[in-house]
């Protein structure tokens, strides 16, 4: 008979799979999910109980999702692979596309970003934008903390230690003990939320670097998650998977032609699923990690959190919602936009200007938030006007939302 402890393992591994494709090998899982008990306080009971939670259970699975993360990478990492690709693909795609000069590229699952500042990088080498190129790199990721931390583009010494000597120079500044991106590279570089379970990733992409994160996951989501990077390829588009990620079968949806060595490339003659819009801005339909209080599968939960609203509470059809206190963690303002999310109707308007104190998680919720309404089918518009919490949107990639 199963003991409480392996049911609640097995009902971990199950969420891993369903969440985010995961597979974790039996030590992972057992280690990180006695941390997630100790962390609630929770018996392993408990714990199961939290996982099928309506209310709080969406929160504690990404939670658990994100502890079991591997999210290994590093700047200029298999050397040998990226060198191939820039003799081979990418020199193709430079002499397919020079007459309009624009190319796009997608690092799937890029963690904390060093995969897509090198694809950029190695792009610019190929195609400078000095010389008219128009370069476009979309990184995305499962996990909003590591993407918080590729957005600021800061990165230790160490980490920085695999870029040449002359990308190094050309692309970084010194900053402090480490090195951060330089403007000029940031802005080729666009990262949102991604989840690889979900269609809807970044359309119409010249190239599409998934390297050694389908290892992770079981057969069935790998070869679901293959789907759907093939469909954001454009006619005559590259993938590259890592070395170690064996398609020991192929989905045949995918329509893929295997070239050797993790690079496959999509038929010129194959169309995507979805319409190819190359004018569309980089990871605006890309999946997110659905709000805390969501509701698996749901597409009408709005996102949730813990307690105590600091609204004035008007937020029915055309109302705002005006952020006010200090907010450092974002536990708060989560329930706020929970309940707001159900009141609206059509719109929802998020007003920062009386807010006193925006902490880096608060970015978090407001982007689980904006996923939760556009389910939910309502316009989400982030308003400021005071200079502080403007330079916070800009900061944390959130000034987008438009007028209401």
């Amino acid at each position: 008979m199963e003991s409480e402890r392996e049911r609640t393992l097995r009902r971990a591994a199950e969420v891993a799979s369903a969440t985010a494709g995961l597979r974790p090998e039996p030590w992972m899982l057992t280690a990180r999910v006695e941390e997630r008990m100790r962390a609630v306080g929770a018996s392993p009971e408990g714990y199961r109980r939290l996982l099928d939670d309506p209310a709080l259970g969406p929160a504690e699975r990404w939670a658990l999702v994100e502890s079991l993360r591997v999210g290994e990478t590093r700047f200029f990492r298999h050397p040998k692979q990226l060198a191939e690709l820039a003799a081979g693909p990418i020199a193709e795609l430079a002499a397919r596309h020079a007459e309009h000069r624009r190319v796009r590229a997608w690092s799937a699952g890029c963690a904390t970003g060093q995969e897509a500042f090198t694809i950029a990088m190695v792009l610019c080498e190929a195609m400078p934008p000095e010389a008219g190129w128009k370069l476009e790199v979309f990184g995305g990721d499962i996990s909003e903390p590591s993407l918080e931390v590729a957005r600021r583009g800061r990165y230790p010494a160490e980490a920085a230690a695999d870029v040449p000597p002359a990308l190094l120079a050309r692309h970084f500044v010194a900053d402090g003990t480490g090195y951060r991106v330089r403007p000029e590279l940031a802005r080729l570089v666009r990262f949102a939320p991604c989840n690889l379970l979900a269609p809807g990733g970044p359309r119409a992409c010249d190239l599409v670097l998934c390297r050694n994160v389908l290892i992770h996951f079981d057969v069935a989501s790998g070869e679901r998650a293959v789907v759907h990077l093939a469909d954001s390829l454009a006619p005559g588009g590259y993938l590259l998977l890592g070395h170690a990620e064996s398609m020991r079968r192929l989905p045949a949806e995918a329509r893929l032609e295997a070239l050797g060595g993790g690079l496959f490339r999509r038929p010129s003659d194959v169309r995507p699923s979805r319409p190819a819009d190359r004018e569309r801005p980089l990871g605006r339909d890309a999946p997110r990690p659905p709000a805390a209080g969501a509701r698996p599968g749901s597409d009408r939960r709005p996102a949730g959190g813990a307690q105590e609203a600091t609204s004035d509470g008007a937020t029915g059809a055309g109302q705002p919602l005006r952020v006010r206190g200090r907010h450092e963690d974002g536990q708060r303002l989560a329930v706020e936009l929970r309940e707001a999310l159900q009141r609206a109707r059509g719109v929802l308007v998020v007003d920062l200007d009386e807010a006193e104190l925006l902490g880096d998680p608060v970015a978090i919720v407001l982007r689980r938030a904006r996923a939760a309404a556009e389910r939910a089918e309502l316009r989400f518009v982030l308003t400021a006007t005071k200079p502080g919490p403007r330079r916070w949107l800009r900061r944390h990639d959130l000034a987008d939302g438009g007028e209401p």
